[in-house]
């Protein structure tokens, strides 16, 4: 099961979620554009039909590519592994991103991501795990 996080380029920091709206929505570029920064970010990028994947040893970052000239503000990262989020917390320090993880329902603390990171995500996981047996 992928932990899902969704990356904004904003214009200002946000404490919420609620907060965020077109006024405060910047664009990061085309999905071109952002190919080219993945891909130098992670050499090792491989884009099939249009899913960007990076795949590291010890986790994984995926997320899709939409018209390659159309811009855009925001996209989802499917993450695996625990190193996950580290990855992407760099690749959000690196652009001035914010990100939100879905599952929890918060934006995440790119400063201190221990406070609602991997173990958290986990937790998260074995509850709906659980209410399913």
């Amino acid at each position: 099961m992928s932990w899902d996080v969704v990356v904004f380029n904003l214009k200002r920091k946000v404490a919420s979620v609620e907060e965020i709206d077109e006024s405060v929505l910047a664009e990061i570029g085309t999905y071109a554009d952002f190919e080219a920064m993945l891909k130098r970010r992670f050499p090792m990028l491989t884009n099939e039909d249009g899913w960007l994947k990076a795949d590291l040893d010890v986790c994984c970052l995926e997320t899709g590519l939409g018209e390659l000239h159309e811009t855009f503000s925001n996209t989802i990262f499917h993450l695996y592994g625990e190193n996950a989020v580290y990855e992407l917390i760099e690749l959000c320090k690196a652009n001035n991103w914010q990100a939100f993880d879905t599952a929890l329902g918060q934006m995440l603390d790119l400063d201190h991501p221990e406070q609602n990171g991997y173990k958290e995500h986990r937790h998260y996981v074995e509850q709906i795990m659980n209410k399913r047996l």
